[in-house]
């Protein structure tokens, strides 16, 4: 699938701002609500895995505009 300049840096800010909610989720969730330490590392993990996808969206990005 071939994604546009501006589809992948939209792509890439929804994938950051996914990942910053669900940190917030685990952090708030393990201390406020409760949530186990095991759902809080799944969900930082998932976080780390798109801060990951959305680093390399805007890799591909620059790789365009060189």
């Amino acid at each position: 699938m071939q994604l546009n300049k501006s589809q992948r840096g939209g792509l890439a800010r929804v994938c950051s701002n996914l990942a910053v909610g669900l940190a917030a989720i685990s952090i708030i969730g393990s201390f406020v609500f409760g949530i186990s330490i095991v759902a809080a590392a799944v969900l930082l993990t998932l976080s780390t895995l798109l801060v990951v996808v959305a680093l390399v969206i805007q890799g591909q990005k620059a790789s365009d505009e060189d």
